[in-house]
């Protein structure tokens, strides 16, 4: 398969996809990287998208919030969106983006989902004292990607959360730049210009309600933090 021009290969290894490019899943669910909460996390409620899945998807380790277990699973899997919390389970959201990216570049491709649904911001940040911590989301995100040996190659972050923030603007605000610094810091830095992100508004119903107006429109006017940040409405 060829080459995208802007999807850079991984280095490769006898159980690695060649020439995959790495896009860590953030997102999480009001109830939440891809990274946030469960609209990233993207269960099967309704409809399959089995015949989404192709040879050359792949995802490493298990989006599980089960830290022995997360550090147990070192290996790469066939990506598959119709389960969660399971080896290579990256979501319907996920496994939709990535076959088209297949099929329009003609180029293997790494997904990994690090969203869980019904959280926080504050439960996505890092742990400074320990990056690695299995503990914490963030932790369990980035030992897939530094295990994997695709951590540098980041090539896009998706992030999808907000609801459970409970439309308190300052903390989400806060809490996301705190996030994404730490993302720029960790992820994609051996791509030109670094990773690209991008950052989803909260729907404007969310989970059959409508008590996250203010943290909506607090979505909408936060500029974004560079060139490389996209944010969708």
């Amino acid at each position: 398969m060829k080459r995208s021009p802007f999807i850079p290969s991984t280095s490769t290894g006898p159980s690695r996809p060649t020439n995959a490019s790495s896009i860590p899943y953030a997102g999480r669910r009001s109830s939440t990287p891809r990274t946030g909460q469960s609209n990233a996390e993207a269960a099967k409620f309704n409809g399959a998208a089995n015949g989404e899945e192709s040879p050359y998807l792949r995802s490493f380790g298990s989006s599980t919030s089960d830290g022995p277990i997360s550090g147990a699973d070192r290996v790469w899997h066939y990506a598959t969106g119709d389960v969660t919390t399971q080896s290579g389970s990256v979501g319907q959201w996920a496994i939709r983006m990535g076959r088209r990216l297949v099929d329009t570049y003609k180029v293997p491709v790494a997904l990994f989902n690090g969203a869980h649904g019904g959280q926080p911001i504050a439960f996505f940040q890092r742990n400074d004292a320990n990056p690695d911590d299995l503990a914490t989301n963030y932790g369990r995100l980035r030992q897939r990607l530094q295990a994997a040996g695709v951590m540098a190659q980041v090539r896009g972050v998706l992030w999808y959360q907000g609801e459970s923030d409970n439309d308190n603007v300052p903390v989400h605000v806060t809490g996301f730049a705190s996030l994404i610094q730490d993302w720029r810091s960790d992820f994609g830095t051996a791509v030109s210009g670094g990773s690209r992100y991008y950052v989803y508004q909260v729907r404007t119903s969310p989970c059959g309600n409508t008590t996250a107006v203010n943290l909506r429109e607090a979505q909408r006017r936060t500029r974004p933090a560079s060139p490389q940040t996209g944010r969708s409405s």
